[in-house]
């Protein structure tokens, strides 16, 4: 009300002067802004007859599955969540939520009575993602069989964009385990080939969607299709066993390119990797992403686990396989630890392995063997506080953010990012030029254990969108060094991806969606190869000139898949 009881001239100045204070488009963000929005007009094809062949499926599938739910229950359908979690209370299983991952850990457990993994079963199959994908690609498309408007620019906060209607950057991967018969079609049968009733052997090889043969040309998409065309859930469930996975494994490839065209993609390999070790100047890194060396092994090395690089390898030789320490230790801490993750960090990637104390010593071996990693994130303090050459002093990510905050009038610099106060907003200026803001910054003195008096804690003001981390809305929101070292690291990745794309475009690659780190275009037959849409990818801009970026695992075809 004082706002509107002022004169309109007071009132307009207000309003340029908070929009001001949040940043407005800089030259650089206003073109590729426009360049997302014609990347939204152009829209990506639709299979809608194969959409619609999959919800007539999917209708009898929710119908049969809901019927066995409620025979099971005693008359709960599996859309009722309140209702189904009290069932499974007084059946011995007390889950806070029936989200995704609440289920998805709840059926892990190896004592669940058998009639309630079944209900979970049938609960996550009705509840998935996919099937709300499916009613989304047949609401959104246009006439002409296009979706559009799919992306939302500069969703996140570094950035990077987000998915709406049909949401493409969360697609569902899985899908059933297929045989491969002589005659090329895929089945889930162990008895005959569905399809040219052969005997399967006594112990088929299944391969793990939507992997195939090698050699084997045809996507096990267009196969399914083929029998989801007889819109019968019998004769689906017949070839291909669970019916609502084999929808879920199919929604990826809903997207194709018209008549006459092709699909041509690929992504970023480890972007985020030679990102950190770029920033951080870890050079063993750096080393061996222009070696093209796996960074897991190599990873495995540097934490002295008893066995140097060329040992992993001379063992893959004798074994035919990796070493274990690859995936057990390797790729759980290059993917879970490089923003400071602890133990629950390592947790999300390897939830029954080892005992937290192994967990704890594997963690401290990697920040030994990546002290330029951990230097990056920063702190207020050195040692611990009852070190005798404890001391405090701001470093790093963290420190370079607290001293802005503190000092207003000036601006600080870390790995080269630079930090400065600009109203109420703390600026963190990327080597692009592009701007982060984070609003209402302030400091408190620290709630954690085990620090020393004088250590800052940092909060700020964001816009929560998602319910894991509080209410939905305007929320104060705590941050650190790790977290600082993400929100950096995943920016300065998409602004690669963005120079990318901007030279894919001027290329004549019309380029359709852009998901994390995978660009997709969308060009007529015979035009381009994947060798040169690689080659343009990979050209990095003048700040990141010298850096081992890469493009591979690029694919060419009417359906969209996962490289």
């Amino acid at each position: 009300d004082g706002i509107r009881c002022q004169p309109r001239s007071r009132w307009l100045g207000d309003v340029y002067k908070r929009q001001a204070l949040t940043m407005p488009m800089s030259v650089n963000e206003l073109r590729f802004w426009q360049l997302d929005q014609r990347i939204n007009w152009r829209g990506v094809g639709v299979d809608r007859q194969s959409v619609r062949n999959m919800i007539s499926v999917l209708e009898q599938a929710v119908s049969k599955y809901g019927a066995e739910c409620r025979e099971i229950t005693g008359g709960i359908k599996p859309t009722e969540v309140q209702q189904l979690r009290g069932w499974m209370c007084a059946h011995g299983l007390d889950l806070g939520s029936l989200d995704a991952e609440a289920i998805e850990n709840a059926l892990e457990r190896p004592s669940l009575a058998p009639h309630v993994r079944r209900v979970l079963e049938i609960r996550q199959l009705i509840g998935s993602a996919s099937v709300k994908k499916l009613y989304a690609f047949e609401r959104s498309a246009s006439n002409d069989n296009r979706v559009r408007n799919i992306i939302t620019h500069h969703g996140a906060r570094t950035g990077r964009p987000t998915g709406d209607l049909v949401q493409p950057l969360n697609m569902p991967k899985a899908g059933p385990d297929l045989i491969y018969c002589g005659c090329g079609k895929p089945h889930a049968r162990r008895d005959v080939c569905p399809w040219c009733c052969v005997p399967v052997p006594p112990e088929p090889r299944f391969y793990k969607w939507p992997d195939a043969p090698k050699g084997h040309a045809e996507n096990p998409v267009d196969a399914v299709q083929e029998i989801m065309a007889s819109r019968s859930l019998e004769t689906v469930e017949y070839f291909f066993g669970d019916a609502l996975l084999s929808i879920s494994g199919c929604m990826r490839g809903m997207i194709w390119a018209d008549e006459g065209h092709d699909l041509i993609a690929s992504d970023y390999s480890a972007i985020e990797a030679v990102v950190t070790a770029a920033l951080s100047g870890c050079e063993w890194r750096m080393r061996a992403f222009r070696e093209r060396k796996d960074i897991y092994l190599v990873s495995c090395a540097a934490m002295d686990l008893g066995l140097t690089y060329e040992d992993y390898k001379q063992y893959k030789l004798e074994h035919g396989s990796d070493h274990p320490h690859r995936q057990k230790k390797g790729k759980v801490a290059e993917l879970a630890l490089g923003f400071g993750g602890w133990v629950g960090a390592w947790r999300q990637f390897d939830p029954d392995g080892a005992t937290d104390e192994e967990v704890k010593e594997t963690i401290l071996a990697w920040r030994k063997a990546s002290p330029e990693i951990v230097e990056m994130w920063g702190g207020q303090e050195r040692g611990r506080p009852w070190d005798r050459d404890y001391r405090l002093e701001r470093y790093g990510f963290e420190g370079a953010f607290v001293n802005a905050v503190q000092y207003p009038a000036q601006s600080f610099q870390a790995h080269g990012i630079t930090f400065f106060m600009r109203g109420d907003c703390l600026v963190v200026r990327l080597l692009s030029g592009r701007e982060l803001c984070y609003h209402g910054p302030r400091l408190h003195p620290s709630s954690r254990e085990y620090v020393g008096a004088g250590v800052l804690e940092i909060t700020y003001r964001t816009w929560n969108s998602n319910p894991k981390y509080g209410p939905v809305g305007w929320v104060t929101m705590q941050t650190y060094g790790g977290r600082l070292a993400e929100n950096i690291i995943q920016a300065t990745a998409h602004d690669i991806q963005r120079y990318g794309i901007e030279a894919l475009e001027a290329a004549g690659y019309p380029i359709v969606l852009h998901v994390y780190d995978e660009n997709v275009a969308e060009v007529p037959h015979g035009f381009g190869s994947i060798e040169e849409f690689e080659s343009i990818m990979s050209r990095m801009p003048p700040w990141a000139a010298d850096w081992p970026v890469r493009a591979s695992g690029g694919w060419r075809g009417r359906r969209y898949r996962k490289a």
